[in-house]
């Protein structure tokens, strides 16, 4: 039902941009799932230029942790972005990404901010077009990302999924199905 819904939503959302927007979930008939599993992502595997953030799919964690580890410009920083946005930024983001070419394992800062780091979990083509479970402990990969400056794992106030080609002006495609989080 949520899958359904939030289909929708898109769908109304992005109406009139260049984006497909379709239902992935255990309600589709497979039929349709492999049509859709089968596309390939186009390769954005710029992530690691210093200008680029692209990157091919991610699913972001973002985390409300304290900022009083953070150096006096980084905190400064995240003022500034939280008052001109008049958002409740993030002070810490995890991306977990999938790459063309980068080993799993790899950490890779942002190049615009700090505040969000990428954590490689799936790389190259070998799984392209398949349905690929991952299973992550985001207490340990917080701690090694963001260890240093944070003593505790921080309450988790958001999930967002999504792609990035804006500054390669590649295209991607990928899905995401259930997105399972548990204590």
């Amino acid at each position: 039902l949520l899958a359904r819904q939030h289909t929708k939503t898109f769908t109304e959302r992005f109406r009139g941009f260049p984006v497909n927007i379709a239902q992935a979930s255990r309600l589709v008939p497979t039929a349709q799932l492999n049509i859709v599993k089968s596309e390939e992502p186009k390769k954005a595997k710029q992530i690691i230029l210093p200008q680029s953030d692209d990157v091919a799919l991610k699913l972001c964690l973002l985390f409300d942790m304290p900022t009083d580890k953070l150096s006096a410009g980084e905190r400064a920083q995240l003022a500034v972005a939280r008052a001109l946005s008049r958002e409740s930024l993030p002070s810490a983001t995890l991306c977990y990404i999938w790459d063309h070419s980068l080993p799993v394992g790899t950490v890779l800062p942002n190049a615009f901010t700090p505040r969000l780091r990428y954590l490689v979990v799936d790389t190259g083509e070998a799984r392209l077009g398949q349905w690929v479970p991952h299973h992550r402990d985001a207490a340990a990969d917080f701690a090694a990302v963001f260890g240093a400056e944070s003593d505790t794992l921080p309450p988790v106030t958001a999930i967002g999924v999504g792609a990035d080609s804006d500054n390669t002006a590649d295209s991607t495609l990928g899905y995401v199905g259930d997105v399972l989080v548990t204590p």
